[in-house]
């Protein structure tokens, strides 16, 4: 054998060895249980990475109390697959924008679109669907500041 056949045989024996290494390696990562393979911490993030910033959220109105609305939000946690109900505060200010999306006929057109109408906050009822919008990022407030609240239905 000359030594081109030689380095040939090495190279495929090399590639070999990697790729066997490697499945042994993803295998065996597959089949770690996941506490033991995370570095997540409690709240499901990866150590280092920041929460994430968080302007609107929707939910159903769970009541209304004077200026104050509690809504519920469905919330996916990482650690397992069931869906948890967080009940979030808003405040109502004199400037929360309170609207509803209405269908109108486009005068210059005669095409419909959608538009947002003003509603009064004594409209919305336990069980509607809403979105609440901030301007600040509502997983950092214990009592979200609403710049607008928009009514998407009712069940």
């Amino acid at each position: 054998m000359n030594a081109k056949n030689i380095f040939i045989i090495l190279v495929v024996l090399f590639v070999i060895g990697a790729v066997a290494l490697a499945l042994t390696g993803f295998q065996q990562q597959a089949t770690t249980p996941p506490e033991e393979n995370s570095d997540q911490s409690s709240t499901g993030r990866l150590p280092g990475v920041p929460a994430p910033t968080v302007y609107n959220l929707s939910g159903t109105l769970l009541t209304t109390r004077g200026d104050l609305i509690t809504f519920g939000v469905q919330v996916e946690r990482a650690e397992d697959d069931r869906k948890l109900i967080e009940e979030k505060v808003v405040r109502v200010s004199s400037t929360t924008q309170i609207v509803r999306f209405e269908t109108v006929t486009n005068p210059e057109t005669g095409r419909p679109r959608v538009q947002e109408v003003p509603i009064a906050l004594s409209f919305l009822r336990p069980g509607d669907r809403i979105q609440v919008i901030s301007n600040r990022d509502i997983l950092a407030q214990a009592e979200i500041q609403a710049t607008k609240i928009r009514f998407l239905g009712r069940d």
